[in-house]
C-alpha cells in the first residue's frame, strides 16, 4: 500500500492501516510531515465553508444531512482519541443579507440532527449580527496531532518517507508501480493525500485540483478575554483566542485575485488580505483596534474545483484512490475520510461516505 502525500488524512490512514497489519509506505517531498495541518489553525468545523442552509438550499436536505453527519462522525474518531477540545463554534452575521441564513440555520440544524443554539454578539463586539452556536464543534492542537499519528504508523510498522518524493508513478501488467529516489517500488494500491502538485503524477488532478493560499495573523497579548469557541463570519472571516490571551484572526480571501486560487508560495503575505485582517480586527472589536501584530503566515490548501472534497476510487480504476481536496477544511474531514478508505481497503464497517465526496462525481 502507497499513500502519495504526508497531509493530516495520509497520515490518518497510515496509522489506522498499519495498526490493522498492512504494509504501508508514505512518501512525501516535503522534510516535514503535515502539510495543510502543521500551518493551519485546528478548528473542527460543522460548516464546511458555508452556512449549512445554503448547503441544503443548494444540494438538497438529504445530502446536506448526510455530508454533515460524515463531520460529525468525524469529530467523533478524535474524540476518542482524546485529541478534541469540544469548545463549539460561534457563527454571526458579518455580511449584508447573512441575518436570514442565521434564521435558516437555527431552523434547519435540528432536522439535520446537529445541536444548534442562538447566540447574540457581545465581548464588545460591534457590527455583527445574530448568530448561532454549534455545541458539537471543537479543536485540536495540530502540530500534537501530527505527531501523534506519525508516531503510531511508525510504532506500527508503517514506513515514512520525508522528504521524498514520488518521481514517477506507472501501471503494467503486474500492477501499479512507483519511482522515488532510491529507485522502483512495486505497490498494490495508491492512495493520493498531498495536494494540487500531484497532477504531475495522475492527470486526474490536472482539472480537479488547485493550490489555494490561506492566511492568518496573530496579535501580541491581550487581557482582554474570548471565549474559547472560534467566532466566524461568512468567507470564513474568523476570530478566536489563542493560548495567553493572544488573538488569532483569518480569511479574507475575497479580497484577493482569483481569490488566491493558483497560488503556491506559502512564504509571501498577500497584503491586502493582510490589510484587511488588521482592518477588521477594529471594526469588529474596537478593543482590539490597536493591538500589536506579532506575526502572519500562510499555508497552502488543496480546493476541488467544485469546492467537496475527493475520497474513493478514481474514476474506472479500483486501484488508485483520492484523499484530498478538502479545501483548508481537512480537520473537519480528514479523520472520518481515512477510515472511510481503511474500511473499503480491509473490508469493514466504516464511515458511510457521501456520494458527493467521491471522485466519481467528476464523470
Amino acid at each position: 500500500m502507497a499513500i502519495v502525500g504526508g497531509s493530516l488524512a495520509g497520515l490518518s490512514l497510515a496509522s489506522r492501516l498499519a495498526r490493522a497489519g498492512v504494509a504501508v509506505g508514505l512518501w512525501e517531498e516535503r522534510a516535514r510531515l503535515g502539510g495543510f495541518a502543521w500551518r493551519a489553525p485546528g478548528l473542527l468545523l460543522s460548516p464546511l465553508g458555508e452556512h449549512p442552509s445554503r448547503l441544503a438550499a443548494s444540494l438538497g436536505e438529504p445530502v446536506a444531512r448526510a455530508m454533515l453527519r460524515f463531520v460529525q462522525k468525524n469529530h467523533g474518531l478524535l474524540a476518542e482519541r482524546g485529541s478534541f477540545e469540544a469548545c463549539g463554534s460561534i457563527h454571526l452575521a458579518a455580511m449584508d443579507g447573512e441575518d436570514g441564513d442565521v434564521e435558516r440555520c437555527l431552523e434547519l440544524l435540528p432536522r439535520l440532527g446537529v445541536p444548534v443554539e442562538a447566540v447574540q454578539p457581545r465581548w464588545g463586539s460591534q457590527g455583527f449580527g445574530p448568530g448561532y452556536a454549534l455545541p458539537g464543534d471543537g479543536r485540536v492542537d495540530g502540530p500534537a496531532l501530527v505527531q501523534a499519528l506519525a508516531a503510531e504508523a511508525r510504532q506500527a510498522g508503517g514506513l515514512l518517507r520525508a522528504g521524498s518524493p514520488v518521481l514517477e508513478l506507472g501501471h503494467d501488467q503486474e500492477g501499479p508501480w512507483l519511482q522515488d529516489e532510491q529507485g522502483r517500488v512495486r505497490v498494490e494500491t495508491v492512495v493520493f493525500a498531498g495536494g494540487a502538485e500531484q497532477a504531475r503524477l495522475e492527470r486526474f488532478f490536472a482539472d480537479s485540483l488547485h493550490p489555494v493560499r490561506h492566511q492568518w495573523l496573530l496579535t501580541e497579548e491581550t487581557a482582554v478575554e474570548l471565549p474559547r469557541a472560534p467566532i466566524l463570519g461568512q468567507h470564513q472571516h474568523s476570530l478566536w483566542s489563542e493560548e495567553r490571551g493572544r488573538v488569532l484572526a483569518g480569511g479574507a480571501r475575497y479580497v484577493s485575485l482569483e481569490m488566491e486560487s493558483g497560488q503556491t508560495d506559502d512564504a509571501r503575505i498577500e497584503p491586502r488580505i493582510d490589510h484587511v485582517l488588521r482592518a477588521n480586527l477594529g471594526r469588529f472589536f474596537p478593543r482590539f483596534a490597536e493591538l500589536s501584530i506579532d506575526y502572519a503566515w500562510t499555508a497552502i490548501a488543496a480546493h476541488s474545483c467544485d469546492g467537496l472534497p475527493l475520497i474513493g476510487p478514481l474514476p474506472g480504476r479500483a486501484r488508485l484512490l483520492a484523499l484530498t481536496g478538502m479545501h483548508g477544511q481537512e480537520y473537519s474531514l480528514a479523520f472520518a475520510a481515512a477510515e472511510a478508505i481503511a474500511a473499503g481497503l480491509l473490508g469493514v464497517p466504516g464511515p458511510e461516505l457521501p456520494r458527493l465526496f467521491q471522485p466519481t462525481r467528476l464523470v
